[in-house]
């Protein structure tokens, strides 16, 4: 089965590591969308595209063959749906999203549902939050994601553009 899994991954954290994983165990193969894939160095989307999937490259293990699909962001479902249907086929979307989770089934997809990891402390807004206040995020985080941070000045980064909020 080809499977479709859709995040932003701003950064990619151990709840986001987690889903992945549950998700190549579901396929074959795996297309991991990179949401809002034309969006970067803003508060809420501080790493490229490029970044995040270095990020995942790093730290997902799996046996499953995956490969990205990049998103861009329109502002309308329907647009969004339709251009994914024109940029990837795949059998199923693996969502824990209820909103991808309506979007999908309304255009005639299959959806699998995955469960969320401790989402009250796995969560990106989380990390970027720790990070502008100071406190600790990095238990939060897989090595990959800690490694393309530290390359990149993502911490840096995002201190700098927290002006927009988190």
């Amino acid at each position: 089965m080809i499977g479709l899994v859709v995040g932003r991954f701003q950064p990619l954290h151990l709840g986001h590591l987690r889903m992945l994983e549950a998700a190549a165990g579901k396929c074959d193969l795996l297309i991991i969308g990179i949401g809002s894939a034309n969006k970067a160095k803003e508060a809420e989307n501080p790493f490229t595209d490029k970044e995040r999937q270095r990020m995942i490259r790093l730290s997902l293990k799996t046996r499953t063959r995956f490969e990205f699909l990049e998103i861009p962001d329109f502002g309308n479902d329907d647009k969004w749906v339709d251009w994914i249907r024109h940029h990837a086929r795949f059998d199923a979307v693996l969502t824990n999203s209820l909103n991808e989770k309506k979007i999908f089934e309304k255009a005639g997809y299959k959806v699998m549902e995955l469960p969320f990891f401790d989402r009250g402390r796995y969560s990106a807004t989380e990390v970027r939050r720790r990070i502008i206040t100071g406190e600790g995020f990095a238990d939060l985080l897989p090595e990959g994601t800690l490694k393309v941070m530290e390359e990149v000045g993502g911490r840096e980064r995002i201190m700098k553009l927290k002006g927009g909020g988190v």
